[in-house]
């Protein structure tokens, strides 16, 4: 019994030593990352954005404490009552971490906790619309999945787009990867900041900053993982 109790013990001290080892090259992979994006973007904007999933990242604070800096967080509560009461606690900590906080959909709420900006999904063109017109909320983004999309975003002045699938997502709303050639296109055509989404990780983060911004959801969940 003892044998197998300390086999146990010895087993659990190596997966946690090789969770901590795969955080600490995350961490330096997105740390590069963030370094190459800010080479070509705009200072006023983060080089990448941790995109929040109360599904697949569960540990929001936790994971946003982790993130290396020059990390922007757009944050999705999805009318969910449990995420929205955390908005106020996310909002002081984007600040006291002089973090980017964008916050998607919710122009009132970007308000009341602060944040800086609003991100629009593609099918809220007409609210985006009817709430520019009135005011400037900060950094104002776009979901982007097509050139026609690409033009609306133009048209409404949105600061920065987010381009999505790049690669293969387990995001249950992700499309058919377009790859990094095309993201190059985007980045080319685009006339404003893009961000690429969709199956960013730490293995490809910083080959998709050479030409653009980076977004990830669970993807920078890496560097933060809870013990078991």
């Amino acid at each position: 019994m003892e044998a197998r109790l300390a086999a146990i013990v010895s087993a659990r001290a190596v997966l946690g030593m090789s969770a901590m080892k795969h955080e600490a090259a995350a961490d330096r992979k997105f740390r590069n990352a963030v370094r190459i994006a800010q080479g070509h973007l705009q200072p006023s904007l983060p080089a990448g954005l941790f995109v929040t999933d109360p599904e697949r990242t569960p540990d929001l604070l936790e994971t946003i404490e982790a993130l290396p800096d020059g990390i922007g967080v757009l944050f999705r509560h999805f009318g969910r009552p449990d995420q929205l009461k955390l908005a106020p606690q996310l909002g002081k900590l984007c600040r006291a971490q002089f973090r980017q906080l964008i916050v998607s959909a919710d122009p009132l709420l970007a308000i009341r906790i602060g944040a800086g900006g609003v991100h629009w999904p593609a099918r809220l063109t007409l609210a985006a619309t009817k709430v520019l017109r009135s005011q400037k909320l900060g950094i104002q983004t776009m979901s982007v999945h097509s050139v026609e999309e690409l033009r609306r975003a133009r048209c409404l002045g949105m600061d920065a787009i987010l381009v999505s699938a790049i690669f293969r997502s387990d995001s249950p709303s992700a499309g058919t990867p377009i790859g990094l050639s095309r993201l190059a296109s985007f980045g080319r055509n685009a006339g404003m900041a893009v961000y690429a989404l969709g199956g960013v990780t730490s293995e490809n983060a910083e080959r998709v900053s050479k030409l653009s911004g980076f977004a990830s959801v669970s993807g920078l969940g890496e560097v933060y993982r809870p013990e078991a």
